[in-house]
C-alpha cells in the first residue's frame, strides 16, 4: 500500500512540475499578416504586407501552378513549391521582400521522371511561369518561444511570368 501511495504521490507531483513546462512550449501563435500587394519590380518578385506585433521575421511561401492540361478526368497540373524568409535581410523584421525571378526555377525532367542533363552532366534548370499563390507567416523563434506553427496569410494569387 505504500507503495501505490507513494507512485501515486510522485505521479502527482511529477505532472504539477511538468505542466508549466509544456505549457510554455505552447507559446501564444502570431496572427497571420495581411498580405497588401505583389508586383514584379526590376526583374524581382516583390509582395508587401501588414506588419505583426510580436515577429522578429518573416517567412514567405509560393506555390506555382505550371505544367496546365486537359485530359478527361479534367485540368491536371504540376505544383512547383518555394520558401523565402526575411532572416537574411538587415533587417528580418521588415514588411516586404523582393525575390529575383531568376531563383523560380525548377529541374526538366523526361517523361519517365529522371532529370534531363545537360552536356557537364549537371540537371537542366528552367524557369517557372504561371499562376503563384503566395502567403505569408509571422515568426518570432528563438530559445523557449516554442514551435514556428504560426497561421499563415490568406493566399494572394498573382500571375508569376519569368523572363
Amino acid at each position: 500500500m505504500k507503495k501505490i501511495t507513494l507512485c501515486v504521490l510522485l505521479f502527482g507531483i511529477s505532472v504539477m512540475c511538468w505542466t508549466p513546462a509544456i505549457a510554455k512550449k505552447d507559446f501564444g501563435n502570431l496572427d497571420p499578416p495581411s498580405i497588401l500587394s505583389a508586383a514584379i519590380e526590376n526583374g524581382a518578385f516583390c509582395v508587401t504586407w501588414e506588419p505583426v506585433s510580436g515577429a522578429d521575421k518573416y517567412s514567405v511561401d509560393v506555390d506555382v501552378n505550371v505544367d496546365e492540361y486537359f485530359d478527361e478526368e479534367g485540368i491536371l497540373q504540376t505544383v512547383v513549391e518555394f520558401s523565402f524568409g526575411t532572416g537574411d535581410q538587415t533587417d528580418p523584421a521588415t514588411t516586404n521582400l523582393c525575390i529575383p525571378l531568376a531563383d523560380f526555377t525548377r529541374y526538366t525532367y523526361d517523361d519517365s521522371g529522371n532529370p534531363i542533363t545537360d552536356d557537364n552532366g549537371d540537371p537542366v534548370t528552367e524557369q517557372v511561369s504561371g499562376t503563384a499563390h503566395v502567403k505569408v507567416k509571422a515568426l518570432n523563434p528563438g530559445k523557449g518561444k516554442g514551435r514556428q506553427n504560426h497561421e499563415f496569410s490568406e493566399e494572394l494569387d498573382f500571375p508569376l511570368q519569368t523572363p
